[in-house]
């Protein structure tokens, strides 16, 4: 059962970036889906975000680090999946 407390979310300032950083995690093996971010959940108020399991979060690091994928901000727990 997923809870929420196992979920993390990567900011990202726009769908576009969204949907680029979600299928670079899906061809390294990462499960993950878009979300709908609440404004006041983020600093800058990012309205989408890349949502996965909390334990995959070195490899999520590493991979939007090496591809160069800007996060604003990482945040514990998931959104509204889209």
């Amino acid at each position: 059962m997923n809870r929420s407390y196992d979920l993390c979310t990567a900011s990202m300032r726009s769908m576009t970036f969204a949907l680029k950083a979600q299928k670079l995690l899906e061809s390294a093996g990462v499960y993950s889906y878009i979300v709908k971010l609440d404004g006041s959940a983020t600093r800058r108020g990012c309205a989408y975000g890349v949502t996965f399991h909390c334990a995959s979060g070195d490899a999520v690091r590493r991979i939007f680090r090496n591809e160069r994928i800007s996060v604003s901000q990482y945040i514990q727990g998931g959104g509204e999946k889209i």
